[in-house]
């Protein structure tokens, strides 16, 4: 049997509309299956509406641990088969706009702030991806490669909705109307707003397990190079420099020498080996009494790197 469009009058009689009071169909498949007084015959022969149309959730996205799904509304779970056979626990929403930002929250999530084509395919991990990548870029006719902007983020999440309502084979199958009703009066527009609301409910969104700011780091990181004044040389900082040289003396030469005796020793040899003048013991002498007084005049300033 071929399926035939169903005429608009019938439609409201067979689904209800998101609008009224009340939902299109039972959230679980045996209440829907309970409802379906007619026999209507859903894709797969199934007696109930899909699941993407029952839980108003047309990305069909499943529950998130960080419960992403509650911050954008979702009044209950219900485990569906996944695409690796597994139960997948599965968001229902009062109401689709609030799917359809749930929808905008898992790109956010898992593909971030330049989608593909190719990335959600790769994010929704879906058991037949060439196939449902060769009808999205059928029906939207975007490059899979190519970094989507909102509005044909738009485009793309609809024709992802046709293909998780199991209607994408045949526009007139029950499935697909029934997801053209959920639909309904929501246009490109309205999609493209409620996945931007998903896309900021999560960058804004509070996380309880992020570290806690670390003022040093961020002094760090806003300051490449600190400049330290320096200390009044008492011999106790550990940015003095004379503090550490002493200390370094004392510890290579224990009792053996003064550091007045090694500095001399020092200026000393550093002479010898450089300049060809008399270093002779009184000369020698002299010269170190002056370099002494002139680098004691001296006010050092440190730069210590961080």
């Amino acid at each position: 049997m071929v399926d035939v469009p169903i005429p608009t009058a019938r439609i409201g009689q067979l689904f209800a509309s998101p609008s009224d009071d009340g939902r299109m169909f039972p959230i679980t498949y045996s209440e829907a299956k309970k409802e379906n007084t007619l026999g209507l015959t859903f894709a797969g022969d199934s007696k109930a509406a899909p699941a993407s149309v029952r839980f108003y959730n047309p990305g069909a996205v499943g529950a998130r641990t960080d419960k992403g799904h509650k911050l954008l509304g979702a009044i209950e779970t219900s485990d569906l088969p996944g695409s690796n056979g597994k139960p997948l626990p599965t968001a229902a929403f009062d109401s689709p706009e609030d799917g359809i930002a749930y929808y905008g929250y898992f790109i956010q999530a898992r593909v971030g702030d330049k989608p593909t084509i190719n990335k959600i395919m790769t994010a929704y991990a879906t058991g037949h991806p060439e196939s449902y990548k060769k009808y999205i870029k059928g029906k939207t006719g975007l490059d899979a490669d190519k970094e989507l902007d909102d509005d044909q983020l738009a485009s793309v999440a609809r024709a992802m909705f046709e293909w998780e309502s199991g209607g994408a084979a045949d526009p007139y199958s029950l499935n697909a109307q029934a997801n053209r009703r959920m639909m309904e009066g929501i246009d490109n527009d309205a999609i493209k707003a409620q996945i931007q609301r998903g896309r900021t409910a999560y960058k804004t969104q509070e996380d309880p397990g992020a570290p806690a700011s670390d003022p040093i780091a961020d002094i760090i990181a806003a300051n490449e190079a600190v400049v330290v004044p320096a200390s009044l040389n008492n011999n106790t900082s550990a940015n003095d420099s004379i503090g550490a040289m002493m200390t370094q003396y004392a510890e290579t030469n224990p009792r053996e020498i003064s550091f007045g005796e090694q500095l001399s020793r020092d200026i000393t040899k550093t002479m010898a080996l450089t300049l060809d003048i008399d270093t002779s013991p009184a000369t020698t002498a002299q010269r170190v009494n002056q370099e002494k007084r002139r680098l004691l005049a001296q006010t050092p300033i440190y730069r210590v790197q961080y």
